[in-house]
């Protein structure tokens, strides 16, 4: 729900086309210097991700109801205030909504977690396949960075890459978690690829697909291995992580 006010022009928008991120004595966005203009672009990414992206169908359907009004400011409950080009964050949020459908950006979101360092052993060979095609990754370790971070980053990706060992016959748990909230905000339609290892036998990749299978996402094969990875491994991966960048790259 918003209100439209006619006299001035103002949508007061409430939830909607916020952001994350305290501001201070210059709340508008002709005010903001170009580090903050970028600090509140990626905080309404986050934002975004976190607190609307499950709407995104009814946040499509809400900005087609705006398109016959004159706006002059959009004033948000929380961020920035949109007084110089109030369509820039409509038009942010009509990009963030398209994401939950596809197509996302040409770029790889990599989320890993490593308990005794074997899984971490693959990592650089999971890197420089991304790389050598050129494609942009970003890189996030759990439990160690925030959640919310690692969602705005899936969010907008087009590309998946999950590393994660197997503990007691299932996933570590802190990455159970990461999938829980991807599941809860409708992170759909992505390329994916998981490797992770295993000490006296697998299932993490059980769990991996069960707690996604309402995803829509297109897997390409995992690589596992017992104990510490070796040239095998190491080889499978980077080729892995090549053909899904690549994927990406032709989205």
């Amino acid at each position: 729900m918003v209100t439209w006010e006619e006299e001035s022009k103002i949508l007061f928008s409430c939830d909607a086309f916020g952001s994350f991120g305290s501001v201070t004595d210059h709340c508008f966005d002709d005010l903001l210097t170009p580090e903050e203009d970028a600090f509140f672009e990626k905080e309404s990414l986050r934002y975004y991700a976190n607190i609307v992206s499950t709407f995104s169908t009814f946040v499509k359907r809400a900005i087609d109801k705006l398109a016959g009004l004159e706006i002059r400011i959009v004033a948000p409950s929380h961020g920035v205030i949109w007084r110089k080009d109030p369509g820039r964050i409509i038009q942010r949020y009509q990009k963030y909504a398209s994401y939950m459908d596809g197509p996302a950006e040409k770029e790889i979101t990599l989320i890993w977690s490593s308990m005794y360092g074997n899984t971490e052993g693959l990592l650089d060979s999971v890197i420089r396949g991304v790389e050598s095609e050129g494609v942009q990754l970003n890189i996030h370790r759990v439990p160690q960075e925030h959640a919310s971070f690692v969602l705005a980053s899936a969010w907008k990706s087009s590309g998946l890459i999950f590393g994660m060992p197997t503990y007691e016959y299932r996933m570590f748990p802190p990455m159970g978690y990461i999938l829980d909230i991807f599941d809860r905000s409708h992170v759909n339609n992505k390329k994916v690829f998981r490797f992770g290892s295993y000490g006296w036998s697998g299932g993490a990749q059980k769990q991996f697909t069960d707690l996604t299978s309402n995803l829509k996402w297109d897997y390409l094969d995992p690589v596992e291995w017992q104990g510490a990875p070796g040239e095998t491994e190491q080889k499978l991966a980077f080729e892995r992580a090549a053909e899904l960048a690549r994927l990406v790259g032709k989205n």
